[in-house]
């Protein structure tokens, strides 16, 4: 099991959490990246499905928003999204993105029907390593 253990800004936490609201009931996206191990810049990508089932990242997005972590000398340290009415976990094209992209991958569980509170959010991380899907834990300082 992997020693990694993702922090995340809580501005940049927050800032998440009011993006994929947003966005909700379709299925928000984005990028978390930083220094020294700590995720403190967000960079929102559109969700070219507009789905609340699925979710397609804007490649011209995507690409620039990896340009700008290159030009700024920043490490993409986690791929989120969101999974509006459901919990949190890695469905099997989830699963296909978290073997593609080797960071850590946040799913946001939200208003999960199972929940008796209104607007719950539920995060967990998840990382490939060693052929295998791993949760991998995380911290909001």
């Amino acid at each position: 099991m992997p020693a990694f253990m993702l922090t995340i800004a809580s501005n940049i936490y927050k800032q998440m959490i009011d993006h994929l609201w947003a966005v909700y009931p379709a299925e928000g996206c984005g990028f978390l990246s930083g220094q020294n191990n700590i995720a403190t810049e967000i960079h929102l990508i559109t969700n070219q499905h507009h789905s609340p089932t699925s979710f397609y990242m804007d490649p011209k997005e995507q690409l620039e928003a990896l340009l700008d972590m290159e030009a700024r000398q920043l490490t993409l340290y986690a791929v989120f999204h969101s999974h509006p009415d459901h919990p949190p976990y890695l469905s099997p094209a989830d699963w296909q993105a978290a073997v593609d992209w080797p960071v850590v991958h946040l799913v946001v569980g939200l208003n999960n029907p199972a929940s008796p509170q209104p607007k719950h959010v539920e995060t967990k991380g998840f990382i490939f390593h060693d052929q295998e899907i791993h949760e991998c834990p995380y911290k909001i300082v």
